[in-house]
């Protein structure tokens, strides 16, 4: 019977150079004629609602191709929650919404022909944006012991 050659020997990897140098391809690496590149704007408030995003600036950047914001998103709602029923969580949520509910929040996405103009037209974006009532914050704030604005205006889960 012959003896295993492989069985409890070091293999090398066959990308193990390319990677170690830097010279490995990965998908994000691969670009094709006419093809375009996108990102996506954030909001920086954790409790607003959009009252409009003026895309002029941000369209006239060379190279940027569209703006969407939530006027452009269908109107199906999500769940961004995680539970393994799905009928666990309701479907609040689209996939850019006019009313933002945390900071990180997806308000408006951009395409171009580059990642630095996507980048360059998300920044020449502008918007404005309106507090929402903290009715529901000051509730919460008063149950667990705290002043519900000062609670939640420094965005600590806390009542120092």
């Amino acid at each position: 019977m012959r003896e295993p050659t492989i069985a409890g020997t070091s293999v090398p990897r066959v990308d193990g150079l390319a990677k170690v140098t830097g010279n490995a391809k990965y998908t994000l690496d691969l670009t094709v004629p006419g093809m375009t590149q996108g990102v996506v704007v954030r909001a920086d408030r954790a409790h607003a609602r959009i009252v409009s995003i003026d895309r002029t600036a941000a369209l006239q950047v060379p190279g940027v191709v569209a703006v969407f914001t939530h006027e452009d998103a269908p109107a199906q709602h999500f769940s961004t929650a995680q539970h393994e029923l799905y009928t666990d969580d309701p479907d609040d949520t689209r996939v850019l919404d006019a009313v933002v509910r945390c900071i990180g929040q997806r308000v408006a996405a951009g395409v171009a022909a580059s990642v630095g103009a996507a980048v360059a037209g998300a920044r020449a974006r502008r918007g404005t944006s309106a507090a929402a009532p903290r009715q529901f914050c000051s509730a919460i704030g008063r149950v667990l012991g705290g002043e519900g604005g000062r609670f939640w205006a420094r965005g600590r889960l806390g009542t120092r």
